[in-house]
């Protein structure tokens, strides 16, 4: 090779690896913006789990709830039927007793 034809070369070499390193920066580039749309996404993903309940869960604790109330509603119905027991005594002792004022 002459001396002539040696700096085409030399520069379409310093071309390519120019070429190779602008490659490999906007490839590190879009990593790292895909790496950030992918964090994005898994804080969201994790925001969502913690903030939100399982729905086997929250259908253990509906049916928890709907038995308390049925709990309670019995209670309320036996308390009601005693009151009114005990009323009926009051009522019947008061008339025995002349139910005066």
């Amino acid at each position: 090779m002459g001396e002539g034809t040696a700096w085409p070369v030399i520069g379409m070499a310093i071309s390519a690896v120019g070429l190779v390193l602008a490659l490999l920066a906007r490839d590190r580039q879009m990593w790292r913006h895909l790496q950030s749309a992918l964090d994005q996404l898994h804080e969201r993903i994790n925001r969502t789990r913690d903030e939100y309940v399982r729905r086997s869960d929250l259908d253990n604790h509906i049916q928890r709830l709907d038995k308390s109330v049925d709990d309670m509603r019995g209670d309320i119905r036996d308390m009601r039927r005693e009151f009114v027991e005990r009323l009926d005594k009051v009522i019947a002792l008061h008339s025995r007793n002349g139910g005066g004022p």
